[in-house]
């Protein structure tokens, strides 16, 4: 087992640069990294000089709720096996304080001589409210035989004192190092320099940084936080990682590494290049607009980056989510808070409008806006007109396909696609419920009713699980009497992505009611076709 207390101990020698490229960037694929990849990645950082490298997470138990790589588990035989191939850098893992019941959950994750003989250390995320659970936890997992360090997250708007006052009244025993992370991408050089400062001066143990780029300021604070005493600082290449990205750890090693090699480096470089151009239903990252507003509202980047990965969000929408939960105080990521649904429709609308038999017995048509329609639209023309359907455009795009209705459920997309309202086709939603609109839009009102318990239309509400377009067609048509249901351009989402599986749950609670969609069009969910006859 390697240890690296030593020489992350030593900042005359210039700082240690821990390579996190395979766990932060987890956040985008939910680890599914390949092995070849993990492979190709290691060999090539030990060429370039790189030290230490965390794999991933380990994850809280083999069997998850959603899809995880192998990034996500790193098994005890996975780091042996890597390990014994790539024993010139040290492998290590981290592992999130909350997501354990207790220590000895997080313990039993350890156990096994596969993890003891091929981990070099383990670093536990927690936030500060969690601090002395995290330093016991550390204080276990060094008993153990591994170097541990804490993260302590979320650090941006502490002031230092605050800092240096909680952190004194602890003894940090055998813990290899402390770090901070600034997990909004919030801070500024000039707090960096405060804040490590300060801490250096009174910290027994090597200070270590983890910066987040949404001011373009993560390498600028990891150079600060060297010059202030840090001798641990953080890197991913290309800057990949949960929402707008960490230092770029190709120019860390640039800056410090005296003996790099460049080529090496380079090539690291371009692995990961051509990986992103292979997959291209990742969620930017990099600084932008929207990741610098949630730093500033102290909101939660994996909001953005969600928002990033779904095409039905403007720019319009994406900013008016973050500022209405910076005002709720969104830190933390909960996937039902992005739904901010509440916010909108808590309020009961006017008069809905009556509808009894809108639909009834009819063949129906939801057009949805992927890109595969492009390519069959002249079938799904000729099939809607040979059947005599009743075509519904759902969300805000334009299929170019004749449409009798558009279904529009949240204001938002109205405010950001406002050329929707001078369409011909007649516009269906909670028209009445929508707010910071001018004036109530033309149309077909029905109120809608967010619950995780009932689903469908009533006569006058419709009740949905979401406030999601597609999802209030299909709640809105369970209660209609349909006699068929036809979908066409509904082409899934990449694997492990929750609007996969709240589509499909929609789309069995309609088939409660008798009538099951079948889709015109290629599609990653799960649902049955219907030929082109």
């Amino acid at each position: 087992m390697h240890s690296t207390i030593e020489s992350a101990a030593t900042p005359a020698s210039g700082p240690m640069i821990l390579d996190c490229s395979l766990r932060d960037g987890g956040y985008q694929n939910n680890w599914d990294f390949s092995l070849a990849l993990v492979r190709s990645h290691l060999e090539l950082l030990t060429l370039a000089g790189i030290q230490m490298a965390e794999i991933g997470l380990r994850s809280p138990s083999l069997v998850t709720d959603e899809f995880l790589g192998l990034c996500g588990h790193t098994s005890g035989s996975l780091l042996a096996d890597l390990q014994s191939e790539f024993s010139q850098i040290s492998l290590g893992v981290m592992v999130n304080q909350a997501d354990f019941e207790d220590n000895n959950h997080l313990l039993r994750r350890f156990e096994g001589a596969q993890s003891l003989n091929a981990l070099s250390f383990v670093r536990v995320a927690t936030n500060l409210h969690t601090f002395p659970e995290a330093l016991r936890t550390a204080d276990l997992l060094t008993e153990m035989g591994f170097s541990s360090y804490v993260n302590v997250m979320q650090i941006a708007g502490i002031p230092a004192n605050s800092l240096t006052q909680l952190f004194s009244k602890y003894e940090f025993n055998g813990l290899a190092g402390l770090y901070l992370a600034d997990s909004l991408g919030a801070m500024s050089p000039q707090t960096t320099k405060r804040l490590v400062s300060s801490l250096v001066e009174v910290s027994p143990i090597p200070i270590g940084v983890h910066f987040h780029d949404n001011f373009s300021l993560a390498f600028a604070n990891s150079i600060e936080a060297v010059g202030s005493g840090a001798s641990l600082v953080d890197g991913t290449v290309l800057g990949i990682g949960r929402g707008a990205g960490n230092s770029r750890l190709e120019l860390l090693a640039l800056e410090y590494l005296p003996e790099l090699q460049a080529r090496e480096m380079g090539s690291v470089v371009g692995l990961w290049e051509n990986w992103a151009s292979q997959n291209r239903d990742l969620a930017p990252w990099g600084p932008s607009f929207e990741y610098a507003l949630a730093a500033k509202r102290n909101v939660h980047p994996t909001y953005v980056q969600k928002m990033g990965q779904d095409e039905s969000y403007s720019i319009v929408e994406r900013v008016k989510v973050i500022e209405m939960l910076g005002a709720k105080g969104s830190s933390k990521y909960s996937e039902s808070e992005l739904e901010v649904g509440r916010e909108w429709f808590d309020a009961e609308g006017a008069q809905p409008t009556p509808v009894e038999n809108l639909f009834a017995g009819g063949k129906i048509l939801l057009l949805g806006g992927g890109q595969i329609l492009s390519s069959f639209r002249e079938e799904v023309v000729r099939i809607a007109d040979l059947l005599e359907l009743v075509v519904c455009v759902v969300g805000a795009h334009d299929p170019g396909i004749p449409a009798e209705y558009r279904i529009i459920s949240h204001p938002l997309t109205i405010l950001s696609h406002p050329e929707v309202l001078l369409t011909e086709q007649t516009l269906i939603g909670p028209l009445n419920q929508f707010k910071d609109l001018a004036e109530v839009p033309a149309g077909i009102s029905l109120d809608l009713e967010l619950s995780s318990q009932r689903f469908g239309f009533d006569g006058s509400k419709v009740h949905s699980p979401s406030t999601r377009s597609s999802i209030y067609a299909l709640a809105l048509l369970a209660g209609m009497n349909c006699e068929s249901i036809l979908v066409a351009g509904f082409d899934g989402f990449g694997p492990g992505d929750s609007r996969n599986r709240e589509f499909e749950d929609a789309v069995a609670k309609l088939s409660e009611f008798g009538v099951s969609p079948l889709s015109l069009t290629p599609t990653g969910l799960n649902l049955q076709f219907r030929a082109f006859d």
